[in-house]
């Protein structure tokens, strides 16, 4: 899905390989992605103490905006499901990209049956109140939800 089109907001996936991890008996698949020299926002906050110049967090929150709505405009819309500060890399010049589609569903296949409000994953602080809710299906709104909760934590 992601070789759709490309953003400057959303990790680049350079190659796939397959390979023999040490000390494993089985062949495991991995990926080749851009490499973000400054790593993560969340790391970026560490280093910082927490607080970030409001200039840089007004240029972080537009660009991890433009990435979710990339996410969101694809056919169908691919939902991030796991938006928070560790997932975001940043480049040398501190340009955000969002990363870490472990959880991320297309908007289509998102009904979720599960026998706890906890089975879907992600991180609970970032997670709209609906998610804890048995029948909850995700939506573009549990995106949007976990980018404000995650703006309000820069």
């Amino acid at each position: 899905m992601m070789r759709q089109a490309s953003s400057p907001h959303v990790i680049q996936v350079r190659g796939v390989f397959k390979g023999l991890p040490p000390n494993s008996r089985s062949t495991q698949l991995g990926l080749v992605m851009e490499y973000m020299e400054r790593g993560s926002l969340a790391s970026l906050q560490g280093s910082l103490g927490g607080t970030l110049p409001w200039q840089l967090v007004f240029r972080l929150a537009h660009q991890i905006a433009l990435g979710i709505n990339f996410l969101h405009s694809l056919t169908p819309p691919l939902l991030h499901l796991d938006l928070k500060p560790s997932n975001v890399l940043l480049d040398c010049a501190l340009n955000a990209k969002l990363t870490d589609f472990g959880l991320a569903r297309d908007q289509k296949t998102t009904r979720v049956s599960k026998k706890s409000s906890v089975e879907e994953g992600g991180t609970t602080s970032y997670m709209p109140p609906e998610a804890f809710d048995l029948s909850y299906s995700p939506t573009k709104a549990s995106d949007i939800y976990r980018y404000g909760s995650q703006s309000n934590s820069l």
